[in-house]
């Protein structure tokens, strides 16, 4: 019963969750709004659902480590500068994805082929 009790509260969070499109065009409207406050929460909202950290992302892909700056010195700089948004968009649209290293010669945590030709 507790089991039941908890695959359905686990259902229903996942039911009101946004949808990675839903929460890439609350960022898109953030980011043309040049709005840092809002632009912050979208982001935070849109990376917690991408497989990777926005940290691990930003080491990766420089535009978007330099945006990044950018936004963070619009929120917590002393004089509170003007912030554009448009650089913060552009880099989180050019993301690469994360290169997959599978060598299949070297790796030994897979299983041998069902039937081997």
């Amino acid at each position: 019963m507790v089991a039941r009790a908890l695959a359905t509260c686990r259902a229903a969070r996942r039911a009101n969750r946004p949808s990675p499109r839903t929460l890439l065009d609350d960022l898109k409207r953030a980011t043309q709004a040049n709005d840092p406050h809002a632009t912050r929460q979208a982001l935070d909202a849109w990376a917690r659902q991408q497989p990777e950290t926005l940290a691990d992302m930003a080491a990766r892909f420089v535009p978007l480590s330099d945006a990044l700056d950018g936004l963070n010195g619009a929120l917590y700089s002393e004089g509170g500068h003007y912030w554009l948004g448009e650089d913060l968009w552009r880099a989180v649209k050019a993301i690469p994805m994360a290169e997959r290293e599978l060598d299949t010669v070297t790796d030994t945590t897979s299983l041998p082929p069902l039937y081997p030709k």
